[in-house]
């Protein structure tokens, strides 16, 4: 199966590539590595910019799910559960939390669940 065509990914037309690696019920985790930024400064403009696409939903009465951003290593960690979101905007709110990501400089690459190898 090709995910990232499923989740509609493909089509969004970021500057850096993105892969799943696996699916693990409602949430998904986010592996944002740099072209050589800092790390602790493209974390702050990710924060930054997840914030401003979570406030846009928000004022619409949409949730886009419980999300945390933090640093692991040489790479930016984004963890999104879905749980409350509602079906129709799972999607949506995968769409476009990596759509704030692509307004950061310097993303090079973004794997989704990575090290998990198992497709549901």
């Amino acid at each position: 199966m090709d995910f990232e065509e499923i989740l509609g990914i493909k089509n969004l037309g970021l500057y850096f590539s993105v892969r799943i690696e696996g699916f693990e019920g409602e949430s998904f985790t986010y592996s944002v590595y740099s072209d050589g930024v800092d790390i602790a400064e493209m974390k702050e403009k990710i924060a930054k910019s997840v914030d401003c696409f979570v406030s846009e939903y928000e004022t619409k009465n949409i949730y886009m799910g419980y999300i945390d951003i933090s640093v692991e290593g040489e790479k930016v960690f984004i963890y999104q559960d879905l749980g409350n979101v509602e079906p129709e905007n799972n999607e949506i709110a995968v769409q476009e939390l990596l759509k704030a990501v692509g307004t950061v400089a310097g993303v090079k690459e973004v794997v989704i669940n990575e090290g998990l190898d198992m497709l549901f």
